[in-house]
């Protein structure tokens, strides 16, 4: 009898041990720290947590935004929930991807958003709104210590409201900042920017402001302590709208980010024990991972434009020239596949695809900005098929052609700042009007 009182009271503190430790331990998605926001002025925007989509793990719908007819008034504008999306329902707000593990992904999303003035003006007067969301990526301690890249995009569209207006004057702007560790001088993570929207006159024409930056490195050799890099990453979006137009932020993916390290047979990263990140061809390959996700994203924000009749933006006044450039792709002798671009500049996509057949494939981007109204473009190949393991692809060489080299076209290769033997893609300079530019794509795959 005494042993059963004793296995009993045993039993009766245990209990109370492990329902201490339910109550001590937060569950997993508890455990990531909430992002900060502020709009048009109002710091810490009311946060609800939610759950997450694939590839999320801290998820924050903006309180009240799921109300009837307008959302909420945040400052001076109305902030609504998009309500359905390419990916079903989205809730306007936050999302977050933060883990610790090597090889991880950094993800920030800001997404599902409609916003909208509540006291319109005419243009060429606009409402300017700015939107900043904060994050620290700290999960587990922050990301293995290496070079951290980042890669950022912004997808979506203006519209213009009533029938009888246009979008123009209207203007998106995305900053990114990142601090390493927080408190520490900012380090500049990228800029997008629609530029002033002018040339879209016809009425009720929805217009894309989709856009895209490459990863690159804006951190190398991060160690914020503990052999972890766990930065504070900030966004800061600047709205410009006229009139009763809407910025409507469909799947926007955001940035994407982490730690790596780069080819060479000495790690830029002393190992540690064990060496979280071995050496070798671990960078590019995870370069290409984040380009992949920022690829993605562009199409499918593209996709949702496309559906809601949006174009894509432009910025010159009146007629933009009449310009032809054809992006070729060329593989040797290796087997065909889906290559992914990016593209920057007067009527360039933010990112396309060209699969080959045969070794070869292209895309003609006809009736392009010219001379001075064409500025600068440049394209840049950022997605590889996949491969076997060992195997790489290999940019070998990047060639252009015009129909009249008498003109003032020019165009430049495109290498890595940090790597001058890694080529990128091309950089075409005041495309002349009336000509054809012709980029060919040289890539062969590498085996060891």
């Amino acid at each position: 009898m005494m042993q059963s009182k004793r296995w009993f009271h045993k039993c009766l503190v245990a209990m109370g041990l492990l329902i201490g430790w339910l109550f001590l331990v937060p569950i997993s998605s508890e455990a990531q720290s909430k992002p900060t926001l502020s709009i048009d002025g109002v710091n810490n925007v009311g946060l609800d947590q939610i759950s997450c989509p694939s590839g999320y793990n801290s998820c924050w719908a903006i309180h009240g935004a799921n109300t009837s007819p307008n959302g909420i008034q945040i400052g001076n504008w109305y902030v609504k929930d998009i309500g359905s999306s390419t990916s079903g329902t989205v809730r306007a707000g936050v999302y977050i991807n933060d883990l610790s593990t090597a090889g991880s992904i950094d993800k920030m999303r800001f997404s599902g958003v409609i916003m909208r003035p509540v006291t319109p003006v005419a243009a060429p007067s606009s409402k300017t709104a700015k939107i900043v969301i904060t994050h620290t990526y700290n999960a587990g301690g922050g990301n293995p210590a290496g070079d951290y890249k980042w890669a950022l995009g912004m997808g979506g569209w203006f519209d213009p409201g009533p029938s009888t207006e246009t979008v123009v004057n209207d203007r998106l702007i995305l900053n990114g900042a990142g601090f390493f560790p927080a408190g520490t001088a900012s380090v500049n993570l990228g800029t997008l920017d629609t530029g002033v929207l002018k040339s879209s006159i016809i009425p009720d024409q929805n217009t894309s402001v989709s856009k895209s930056l490459s990863a690159t490195t804006v951190k190398p050799a991060c160690d914020t302590g503990s052999a972890r890099c766990a930065p504070t990453i900030t966004y800061t979006f600047t709205v410009y709208v006229s009139g009763s137009d809407s910025l409507v932020l469909n799947d926007s993916l955001l940035g994407v980010g982490g730690t790596c390290r780069e080819e060479g047979p000495v790690p830029d990263v002393p190992p540690g024990t064990p060496d979280p990140l071995p050496p070798g061809p671990v960078c590019r390959g995870f370069e290409n991972q984040l380009n992949k996700e920022i690829h993605a994203a562009a199409i499918e924000d593209m996709k949702a434009a496309k559906a809601a009749g949006a174009v894509p933006a432009e910025t010159c006044p009146g007629s933009c020239g009449n310009g032809t450039i054809i992006i070729k792709k060329e593989v040797d002798d290796s087997p065909d596949g889906t290559f992914g671009f990016t593209g920057t500049g007067e009527d360039m996509l933010p990112a396309f695809d060209i699969t080959t057949a045969s070794g070869t494939g292209s895309v003609t981007f006809s009736n392009v900005g010219t001379d001075v109204m064409g500025g600068v473009r440049t394209i840049v190949e950022t997605v590889f098929p996949s491969t076997a393991p060992g195997n790489f692809w290999r940019l070998s060489n990047v060639s252009c052609f015009n129909t009249d080299e008498t003109n003032n076209t020019s165009w430049g290769q495109l290498f890595d700042p940090e790597d001058s033997d890694h080529l990128l893609g091309v950089q075409v300079n005041n495309l002349a009007n009336g000509d054809t530019l012709t980029c060919t794509f040289f890539n062969s795959l590498e085996t060891p």
